[in-house]
């Protein structure tokens, strides 16, 4: 019944929980994708055409009316979009060449077109990911590539820009040491090495356009540093939250934002485009701006800031399925969470495939998921449990009585939202990080306001000085860095307050999964359990509702006693 609650909607629906029939297509062809990622290579036709088939035979039996028809058309529906998914990982996704990991490493000269550029490592070889775009005939097995290079003697080459490289070449051993890198690139299908590189000539350089963005986005980075030089601790933390430049942050403060659970506060994820576009329409309401307006305005400048930051994969996701949101409120469609999310699902397994293997993309869209699963009723049936005069018309409340129940509000909102997103990030978390952090829960409640206002800052901040770059004018600027100031507190605040909470016992757990598909497990487990939850007959009772966690808790306990 909560499957069906969950899928279909209904009457009996709680108001977090919309129709989504999107999840009957989105479903099956992730599933298509994943089964063509595991199996052997094959020609791509073969499944399109199934698809097709299925699609007339569903097309045939839309009409009917009875009982096994419509569980005819069903079959129909899945098994085409199955055969989909199979059809565009065939098409989309690079052969693994797994028979090729047996092959000694060859000398080679390849074009490769820079994708990600890392900084110089401690003998100054630059390394980065690189797509190859023309090898020797006798290695045109690696052309469409993606390889990991290592190059000597070279400065950080241009992303976009296309090299011809001299170099040794080899695949990647199939079975990897563990560790995070090894699997990042396994799931970014990085499956062969480039070493001790020689850049012999640049074939064509990046976009101009490109070229003008990485200019600009590195004197917003200067300028929303420029004054801070007092607090070293804290003067990358603006531009990592608002341009993404984490080679900026100090290794020891990487550290300890993953050890917190707070690395989402400072890699530009859902949550910041969510914090910018959150900016961007109210400065535009106070500029009276109209509904409509407002909204396909800040879609574009929300457009305009991902290509700033360089349009990662992360922040086009966040705003594909802020862009289903938007339009569907245009478009008069309900305003819920959970359509939006299936089909701006849809659309990035359309867009790169590749995101179904991916841990920022599991992330984000668990953790969305769990807050519109789990958090979200969570939140309003505490606001339920906690009544403050109800007896009392509205007309006849104090401002402080209204402050009160905003206050109220705000807090059992909150507090559902961080524990839904605790609840399927705390698994992924300890199989990626090996960190079960329950005090995250706490910070995330009292840093995500604080990271709103220094998003805001920087947001406000970086506008007055493109503003300024772009009219030559040193008025901009100086607000801007007035601006600034803000920012500089609220990421002192949020750094102290992490900083003292690793002092705190039993706040974070150094814990793992002893299988890597451990996690993932867990996670749709207890995405199952939010789902089953919502029926009627259980989505009152708060005894119910703490089941997940509780379950979450058993769970940790028992890897922490295992690790």
């Amino acid at each position: 019944m909560g499957a069906k609650l969950a899928l279909n909607g209904g009457d009996e629906a709680p108001s977090s929980v919309a129709r989504a029939p999107l999840l009957w297509i989105l479903v099956p062809f992730a599933a298509g994708i994943a089964l063509c990622r595991a199996g052997p290579a094959f020609n791509g036709a073969y499944p399109a055409a199934c698809a097709v088939a299925l699609a007339l035979a569903a097309l045939l039996l839309s009409s009917a009316t009875e009982s096994l028809r419509r569980a005819a058309w069903a079959v129909c529906v899945v098994g085409c979009a199955l055969s989909l998914g199979l059809a565009w990982g065939a098409v989309r996704l690079l052969d693994r060449q797994e028979n090729r990991a047996f092959l000694p490493v060859r000398e080679a000269v390849l074009e490769l077109r820079v994708e990600r550029a890392y900084a110089p490592d401690a003998w100054g070889r630059a390394r980065g990911i690189a797509r190859v775009v023309a090898a020797p005939p006798v290695q045109a097995h690696l052309r469409g590539q993606r390889v990991a290079y290592s190059i000597k003697d070279a400065p950080e080459l241009d992303v976009g820009a296309v090299y011809r490289v001299k170099g040794l070449t080899g695949r990647r051993p199939v079975d990897p040491p563990e560790s995070f890198f090894n699997s990042w690139l396994a799931q970014n299908e990085v499956y062969h090495d480039l070493k001790r590189g020689r850049v012999l000539e640049k074939v064509a350089d990046a976009p101009g356009w490109k070229k003008r963005l990485d200019a600009l986005r590195g004197k917003l980075a200067v300028a929303l540093m420029s004054g801070s030089d007092r607090l070293p601790e804290i003067r990358a933390m603006l531009p990592a939250m608002f341009l993404g430049e984490r080679s900026l942050l100090a290794p020891e403060d990487k550290g300890l934002f993953r050890t917190t659970g707070m690395m989402h506060l400072f890699a530009v994820s859902g949550l910041h485009v969510g914090l910018v576009a959150l900016t961007v329409e109210g400065l535009l309401a106070l500029l009276h701006v109209g509904r409509r307006r407002r909204i396909a305005l800040g879609l574009l400048m929300l457009l305009a800031y991902v290509m700033l930051i360089g349009a990662p994969a992360s922040a086009v996701r966040a705003f594909i399925m802020l862009f289903f949101h938007r339009a569907g409120q245009v478009w008069g469609r309900p305003a819920r969470g959970l359509p939006a999310l299936a089909a701006s699902a849809v659309a990035v397994l359309i867009w790169e495939p590749r995101q179904l293997f991916d841990v920022g993309a599991r992330l984000s869209y668990g953790i969305v998921a769990g807050i519109l699963l789990y958090g979200i009723p969570l939140g309003e049936l505490l606001r339920e449990r906690m009544p403050l005069y109800q007896y009392l018309p509205p007309g006849d409340l104090r401002r402080w009585q209204r402050a009160a129940i905003a206050a109220r509000d705000w807090f059992c909102g909150s507090l559902g939202v961080c524990l839904g997103a605790f609840l399927i990030g705390a698994p992924l978390s300890m199989q990626y990080f090996g960190v079960f952090a329950p005090g995250s829960m706490l910070l995330n409640l009292l840093l995500v306001p604080v990271a709103l206002i220094c998003v805001s800052a920087a947001t406000l901040s970086g506008g007055l000085f493109t503003i300024g770059l772009v009219l030559h004018m040193d008025w901009p600027c100086a607000m801007g860095s007035f601006v600034n100031h803000a920012g500089w507190l609220c990421a002192w605040l949020m750094h102290g307050a992490m900083e003292g909470s690793v002092r705190v016992p039993l706040l974070f757990w150094k814990c793992g999964f002893p299988a890597p598909w451990t996690g993932s497990f867990v996670a749709l487990t207890l995405l199952g359990l939010c789902v089953l939850l919502r029926s009627p007959s259980l989505a009152r009772r708060p005894g119910w509702q703490m089941v997940p966690l509780a379950t979450l808790l058993a769970v940790a306990l028992a890897a922490a006693a295992v690790s």
